[in-house]
């Protein structure tokens, strides 16, 4: 694993300590707009409040008490809001070490103490995961997975409830830049389970020039699988997730179509 920091520098800061010291540490790269927590200089992503995350407590009611994990967790910004929900736990892993960093960073300025961000790969994570949660989020993960079923399965096998956003494959409405990167539908099995999906390669079929952008917030493979909705909602209910609640969006020109699912194993 390649160090976050740089081996052969040791840096320090001569400013008086304040909480921008550490904002700025990665200035430049941030991805959120943390300005509601009355932080200056971060990103441009409006993920904190998400409007998807109200939409969220709005379907699922009273979070308090419960237990949430969050697969991506990004910069922290939704692993913050689930807190402010009221819940006791929430832990949000993410695999890019610079935004680990910076989630770290916005949990230091903020001080939540029931919060744990975990460094690594949330797939292997589940495979070992020896607990159960209350709800798994899964909030712009699927689209980046070779086998974004294998995924669900797995948060089948330690939460009832599951929230979900992602982009899904509707052939009308995906732009061209998308569609040229697209090389057909696949057949795949999980657990005996088969469903079919799109091949979708990152801007380049070697991952690595993507991930030469700091900010990348991709997979870990040089393409995912897109499913279409039908097949996203077929495969939640093969693993158990019968109850579900789905809100699809076409506010998402970069990619197409979009859908938020919040799927419970009960009513």
């Amino acid at each position: 694993m390649t160090n976050f920091y740089d081996p052969d520098m040791a840096i320090f800061t001569d400013a008086p300590a304040s909480v921008a010291n550490s904002i700025a540490i990665a200035s430049g790269n941030w991805v959120t707009d943390f300005k509601n927590l009355g932080i200056s200089d971060t990103g441009k992503a409006v993920l904190y409040p998400d409007h998807r995350l109200k939409w969220l407590r709005n379907q699922f009611g009273d979070f308090k008490g419960k237990s949430v994990l969050e697969l991506g967790s990004l910069e922290g910004a939704h692993t913050l809001q689930f807190e402010e929900f009221g819940c006791r736990e929430v832990i949000g892993i993410e695999a890019n070490q610079a935004h680990f960093m910076k989630a770290l960073i916005i949990k230091n300025v903020v001080y939540k103490s029931n919060i744990k961000f975990l460094l690594g790969n949330f797939q292997s994570y589940l495979q070992n995961c020896k607990r159960t949660f209350d709800m798994v989020s899964a909030c712009g993960v699927l689209y980046h997975m070779v086998n974004p079923v294998e995924i669900i399965a797995l948060c089948a096998d330690v939460a009832d409830s599951i929230f979900i956003w992602t982009v899904i494959y509707n052939e009308e409405m995906c732009p061209p830049a998308h569609k040229r990167l697209i090389t057909g539908k696949e057949t795949i099995e999980t657990r005996g389970f088969r469903y079919q999906g799109y091949k979708h390669y990152y801007r380049s079929t070697d991952v690595s020039l993507a991930k030469k952008d700091k900010n990348f917030s991709g997979g870990l493979d040089n393409y995912a699988i897109w499913l279409e909705k039908d097949e996203l909602l077929r495969s939640l209910r093969h693993f158990g997730f019968v109850d579900i609640v789905e809100k699809t969006n076409n506010d998402n020109p970069r990619h197409g179509q979009n859908i938020q699912v919040l799927a419970r194993k009960t009513k």
